[in-house]
């Protein structure tokens, strides 16, 4: 269950809090003074985050567990406020390639939390120099994704798949319970490159990271969003 802590609101005239002023006088009338029954009622605040109404009328910042099913899939690493982190896809791709048919140096070399979803735009971008042959291949595949209404995959870098590694069993019993495909034994790409032939790959089951060949078609890719 997520946690809720309480806060002030310091009210300000701005188009934010008098949107929020409003939505909440317009809610205590229509409850005429008296407590909600249910946790139902979300207010995005730019300063101050998602803000959910809680059952004795007061206001809460919503922070986020690992293994929430939520943000178009399952919570596997949040960062230290709580109202911040990362999700992974509910199912997986395709075994596809890391590059787009010819070997180069993308200098795709980001690496932590965050970092996956540059490296995915440096490896696209650098591949219109180096040579596509216009087949799927691991970057293009997340970018490309569509999944339960948001478009803004991306590749993992290494570090954010260790970061999945380490929660898989709880990516795994959300899935179990939502749907999807639960992480596997085989190896995935990492969008960190090592240099012009080969790019970083982990084995979700045991956390083993090794170096891999681009061209490899024995590697699976798991997209992530940040949110």
């Amino acid at each position: 269950m997520k946690t809720l802590d309480k806060i002030c609101l310091p009210w300000k005239i701005t188009v934010t809090g008098i949107f929020l002023m409003t939505k909440l006088l317009s809610l205590e009338a229509q409850n005429h003074g008296l407590v909600l029954e249910k946790v139902d009622t979300v207010i995005n605040n730019s300063q101050l985050g998602t803000l959910v109404r809680q059952i004795d009328g007061s206001l809460a910042v919503n922070r986020f567990n690992i293994g929430d099913w939520t943000q178009g899939g399952v919570v596997f690493w949040v960062d230290s406020t709580g109202q911040h982190g990362l999700v992974c896809q509910r199912g997986e791709g395709f075994f596809d390639t890391w590059h787009a048919g010819t070997n180069g140096n993308t200098q795709a070399k980001g690496d932590g939390p965050y970092s996956g979803e540059m490296n995915t735009a440096i490896i696209i971008a650098a591949h219109v120099a180096i040579g596509d042959n216009g087949s799927p291949y691991a970057a293009r595949v997340c970018a490309e994704l569509q999944d339960l209404g948001y478009g803004d995959w991306y590749l993992p870098s290494l570090e954010e798949l260790k970061l999945m590694f380490l929660s898989a069993s709880a990516i795994n019993a959300t899935i179990a319970i939502h749907g999807g495909t639960p992480i596997g034994t085989v190896n995935y790409w990492a969008s960190t490159e090592i240099n012009a032939t080969d790019a970083w790959t982990i084995r979700l089951s045991d956390g083993v990271v090794f170096p891999n060949v681009k061209g490899s078609v024995f590697t699976q890719t798991r997209a992530i969003r940040a949110f």
